[in-house]
């Protein structure tokens, strides 16, 4: 998450959107952003997950295609603030189905 927020504090990330999605209880979320006061959206997920986003790790990052299709999945940390993701974002940003 530290990572993300660097990528969101950019500036550079025209026509990205970052945003979170968790699963906990809203009082734990509200305890962990106590704590983490990240920028970006973080929205908490109420119903079940769907499938195509299910996983075993965490965390799960996915990046979705303007119409919402899944373009990338990754599991773990990662180094999300490089240029080079930048970059990629940008290009999936402009993809359509």
């Amino acid at each position: 998450m530290p990572a993300i927020q660097r990528l969101y504090e950019g500036g550079d990330a025209a026509g990205v959107t970052i945003v979170a999605l968790s699963n906990e209880k809203a009082e734990t979320i509200a305890a962990f952003l106590r704590g983490h006061p990240y920028t970006y959206p973080i929205y908490r997920l109420v119903g079940e997950l769907p499938a195509a986003y299910r996983t075993t790790g965490i965390p799960a990052s996915f990046i979705l295609t303007p119409d919402g299709h899944i373009a990338a999945r990754h599991i773990g940390s990662k180094a999300w603030e490089d240029g080079s993701i930048l970059a990629a974002l940008r290009f999936v940003a402009r993809m359509r189905g």
